[in-house]
């Protein structure tokens, strides 16, 4: 009887290895060609044994083909790959190296395409991302020689680090306005980054946002109205340049943007206090941030004297009456660019007592919005810092 109990519970062991077994295999379709396995209620295809056209079915095993997994790596002989509406994920390396690759049709519901997902597709010259799309991983289209056409999904936040690196004949892109962040490299050595005539004054832009700038730039560098961002090391070890202008369009800079910047002093920016605070600016800036910001800089505008709040060319006790009388909400006439004559950004009545204290013989300085010069004998602007 123990015999036999003991037989029992090996064939029943046996058994159950082999069902362990079996449901680990990675089971194929009917022809063969797509092999996957079934995880909860979705399909991921982890290989495909093809050449030429291939049309990826939109379920295997009965359930829906939502993720693909490797499935074409090394693929050298498929040259066109149509995706199923199923699908949302395209793991990494997925497409690597299918060098004789010539089109993807990519579907609507795709969120996620990530790292090196279509590098070295030697023969891919145009991509269409699907608006769906959110995440474009780290060198997703790499070392793709022939592109030379690429639009971009408009909900895309990000073009990541080696994003389109190595595509020698990929022109400009159309970034669209949901972008906010280019890292580093995003497109490094394509036709466009590689063009001197593309660069304007050094610097290199694509649209709104700017990539790079020439490390030969020096002195003041003004990034130009109506840039949104400041891509990933844009101005890494411009060690000539020492004052940037920036316009309040802009809404971030880029992890060590500045990176180098070993002479940078100031910065002189469109907005106030406030729109600088809501400025994103990325780590290892400290040169940026540590610089003197001078605030409401406006360019082409009449610079007046710091102090001369009635315009009449001279800083007097005239100015701290005409200052006076502005604060307690007098009809007179004063130069709005002088009236914060502290630097602190704002305006009230410590303005009053800073020209006042100045024109009494104290060590302290005063300021004007959109000057090169202050009044206590530097040369260093309107400083407004926090």
């Amino acid at each position: 009887m123990n015999r036999t109990r003991k037989l029992f519970a090996v064939i029943v062991a046996f058994a159950l290895l082999l069902s362990c077994l079996t449901a680990f295999e990675t089971p194929a379709d009917e022809s063969g060609v797509f092999e996957y396995y079934l995880d909860g209620d979705a399909a991921v295809l982890t290989k495909v044994n093809a050449s030429g056209d291939v049309v990826v079915p939109d379920t295997l095993g009965g359930k829906p083909v939502t993720t693909i997994d490797d499935a074409f790596r090394n693929n050298t002989k498929v040259t066109s790959v149509v995706l199923p509406d199923s699908l949302t994920v395209i793991k990494k390396n997925s497409f690597a190296y299918c060098t004789n690759l010539e089109s993807i049709t990519f579907n609507d519901g795709l969120s996620k395409i990530f790292e090196a997902a279509f590098s070295s597709c030697v023969k891919l010259s145009s991509v269409e991302l699907p608006d769906s799309l959110t995440v474009l991983g780290q060198y997703a289209f790499a070392w793709c020689e022939n592109l030379t056409y690429v639009k971009l999904s408009n909900s895309m936040r990000t073009i990541d680090k080696g994003t389109f690196s190595g595509c020698t004949l990929l022109g400009y892109v159309d970034i669209p306005s949901s972008v906010r962040y280019i890292k580093q490299d995003a497109f490094a050595q394509t036709a466009y980054t590689s063009n001197k005539e593309n660069r304007e004054n050094g610097m290199l832009y694509m649209g709104s946002y700017l990539l790079s700038v020439d490390t030969s730039v020096f002195g003041r560098c003004e990034i130009k109205p109506g840039t949104k961002t400041v891509a990933d090391r844009a101005f890494v070890l411009c060690n000539n340049v020492t004052e940037v202008v920036l316009y309040d369009d802009i809404v971030n800079i880029g992890e060590e943007a500045f990176f180098g910047c070993v002479n940078l002093s100031d910065v002189y920016f469109s907005g106030d206090v406030a729109k600088r605070k809501k400025l994103e600016i990325g780590k290892s800036n400290s040169r940026l941030e540590n610089a003197t910001w001078h605030y409401y800089y406006q360019p082409g505008v009449k610079e007046y004297m710091p102090g001369d709040i009635n315009g009449d060319d001279k800083v007097n006790n005239k100015d701290v009456l005409r200052l006076l009388k502005y604060h307690s909400d007098w009809d007179v006439d004063v130069k709005d660019t002088v009236l914060d004559v502290n630097g602190d950004g704002e305006l009230n009545n410590k303005d009053v007592t800073r020209l006042f204290q100045y024109l009494s013989g104290w060590d302290v300085k005063i300021y004007s919005y959109n000057v090169g010069y202050d009044a206590g004998g530097g040369d260093s602007g309107p400083v407004i810092s926090f």
